[in-house]
């Protein structure tokens, strides 16, 4: 099944809108206040911050990791709180070092968000060690069972190195221990493979991975593919236990500002969910957003890189 679909604003027009625009009185209030200048208290309509959680390693570069996971869902409205895996150092060359968070550390940190406020759904990227791994996965069966989980499983990042040596245990640990918590698991192709997925087609690729990894739904992003397409594949299990495709087929964009990207479209799709959107309809809104934002990365160089960040706020750029 081939889905098209457009980005649409999230608003209407700040100056033509009306109340008939909005799904109720208090969001047509809200909007006019917001645009219009100056402040308001709705007595009696206290609301809940809608939050994440992203477990995740830190980026000192800033492109890509908690960093990213904290632009993303920024950009989709919603607060992200946060866990460290690892910080590490590195440059568009690579990784040059990295420090590991010991898993009770980690296991303190995600506590310590859920006494402030159970996130609506949580991410998780690079886990930096085996340890933290196993942490993670018994912290999420006991405790986020009710909870949206997406998981990118970060095997290597984009310059080439191995996150944890042993891929093998890896493996393991994503297969048969974290990714069957999983609401979506968001791999590219290489690490579909290297999850054992096999196929010919992206279509038998991602159901062969959503069966191996028995989660709800796996999207296998097409990024790394070759030829002039890029095509994102959702699998997504029914009750019937058949399996439904949906795909997003765009152009393909030469830009070499892509440090980020699978960090950034994992966050959007648990922002969405987060807000109460289907399945669907978060990994649609991921995959027409990120071609937006691959689109608006490509007409600046940073500095010296030759990986440089992804152009999510329309950042000012200098003449060099």
């Amino acid at each position: 099944m081939l889905c098209k679909a457009e980005i649409i604003p999230c608003e209407p027009d700040a100056d033509n809108a009306d109340e008939g625009s909005f799904p109720n009185k208090e969001s047509f209030l809200r909007h006019k206040i917001r645009h219009k200048g100056g402040s308001f208290y709705f007595h009696n309509m206290q609301r809940n911050l809608i939050s994440i959680l992203a477990i995740a390693g830190s980026d000192n570069s800033g492109g890509a990791g908690i960093q990213a996971d904290v632009r993303a869902a920024a950009l989709r409205n919603v607060f992200c709180s946060t866990a460290i895996t690892a910080v590490t150092s590195q440059s568009s060359n690579g990784m040059s070092g990295m420090t590991l968070v010991n898993q009770d550390f980690l296991i303190q940190q995600i506590k310590d968000v859920f006494i402030d406020a159970s996130p609506l759904a949580i991410k998780i990227g690079m886990l930096g060690s085996l340890d933290n791994g196993f942490a993670v996965t018994e912290f999420l069966h006991k405790y986020a069972k009710a909870i949206p989980i997406v998981i990118d499983p970060v095997m290597m990042i984009t310059a080439g190195n191995n996150i944890i040596s042993d891929s093998g245990k890896l493996t393991d640990l994503y297969v048969n221990h974290l990714c069957p918590l999983a609401t979506i698991v968001t791999p590219n192709l290489e690490e579909a493979r290297i999850l054992g997925a096999s196929g010919t087609t992206q279509r038998e690729l991602t159901a062969s991975l959503l069966n191996i990894l028995r989660c709800k739904a796996v999207i296998l992003k097409g990024g790394h593919s070759k030829g002039n397409l890029v095509t994102d594949v959702l699998a997504l299990t029914c009750q019937d236990s058949s399996i439904k495709f949906y795909e997003v087929t765009a152009s393909k964009e030469y830009c070499k500002n892509l440090h980020g990207t699978g960090c950034t479209y994992s966050s959007i799709v648990a922002a969405e969910l987060a807000k109460g959107y289907s399945i669907i309809d978060a990994f649609m809104t991921a995959s027409w957003l990120m071609k937006s934002i691959i689109n608006q990365s490509t007409y600046y160089h940073y500095h010296n890189s030759n990986y440089g960040p992804l152009n999510l706020f329309n950042y000012h750029t200098i003449q060099s």
